[in-house]
């Protein structure tokens, strides 16, 4: 019976791991991670833009495309490619190519599948854990 019970333990789990797999794999998802507002002698809608993290997951790796975006169009500030694995609990294991540039959005990253939700955390400048939520971006 313990040998029946552990086998099916194991079964669920593969079978939570592949769809856990299936939710990313082929998906692309977008979250904002920030703001710049600047002031300008005269008007000017171009001086300020929101930042926005990009993920575009493909079999076995995932492509990080920052991007600064306001109304006069939207520019790529950093495209980084990474291997990534999920575990059982969700947590996105994430294995970079090179190094990430110092200063960079990535550095002290990390990726959380709850559910069907997928779920960014860094650490502000303050120390302070911050939650960034990914929407999944139409096909």
């Amino acid at each position: 019976m313990k040998k029946y019970l552990l086998c099916l333990t194991f079964l669920l789990a593969s079978f939570q791991l592949c769809c856990s797999q299936t939710v990313l794999k082929g998906k692309s998802f977008k979250a904002l991670i920030g703001n710049v507002c600047a002031e300008t002698n005269e008007y000017n809608p171009c001086a300020s833009h929101m930042i926005h993290l990009v993920l575009n997951f493909r079999d076995q790796d995932v492509i990080f495309t920052e991007k600064n975006v306001n109304s006069c169009g939207e520019d790529v500030t950093s495209r980084i490619q990474a291997k990534w694995k999920i575990d059982s609990a969700g947590r996105v294991a994430l294995s970079y190519s090179s190094k990430i540039p110092k200063g960079n959005f990535l550095e002290g990253f990390r990726l959380q599948l709850k559910g069907d939700k997928l779920i960014g955390y860094k650490k502000d400048w303050q120390n302070s854990m911050v939650e960034y939520k990914f929407e999944k971006m139409k096909e």
